[in-house]
């Protein structure tokens, strides 16, 4: 459970980010005006992403290293767990600035339901996988649910704007 819990606490950063970004992104997508303006802001999301998962990768790859100088040798059997976490965590930093867009439209009751739907996989895999790997199953669960809530808010945030006309007005009331 040590092991699990410093990798967790230091591949938090990338959801520490998200929130920050969530926070930041909100009031300039409430101020957006028609769906052309979500569109671009959704494209510009997608396009920087990748830029975003360069960092992922040099954070996988300086990680455990960054583990064994803060932590000691102890914890270096921790590094296979903080990576999978990384990877995790990197992938769904995307998730909150597509939230922003469901927000914006009065939709976000879809963001819920994908937690909803995370719940039971997420118990599933981690009752397989735990008693496989320890704490490695428990961060394959959660790489397996934030690649799912990835795809599923990339899905439901194209379909939520292409509902509407392009550059249509935002309907701000919700249905």
């Amino acid at each position: 459970v040590a092991y699990f819990r410093v990798a967790y606490e230091c591949a938090f950063v990338f959801p520490l980010l998200a929130r920050r970004l969530f926070t930041v992104l909100l009031p300039e997508a409430s101020a957006m005006t028609t769906t052309g303006e979500l569109s671009a802001y959704r494209r510009r999301a997608i396009v920087l992403y990748p830029a975003l998962l360069v960092l992922v990768g040099l954070a996988v790859l300086i990680g455990p290293w960054l583990l064994t100088v803060l932590f000691g040798d102890l914890y270096a059997s921790s590094a296979p767990v903080l990576r999978v976490l990384l990877i995790a965590f990197g992938l769904h930093t995307i998730f909150n600035p597509l939230t922003v867009i469901l927000y914006a439209i009065h939709r976000h009751v879809l963001v819920p339901m994908v937690h909803v739907i995370h719940l039971p996989i997420l118990c599933v895999l981690n009752y397989w996988l735990i008693p496989i790997y320890d704490g490695l199953g428990a961060a394959i669960a959660g790489l397996a649910i934030r690649i799912f809530g990835v795809a599923a808010m990339l899905v439901l945030t194209q379909r939520a704007i292409s509902k509407f006309h392009n550059d249509a007005p935002i309907d701000r009331e919700p249905t």
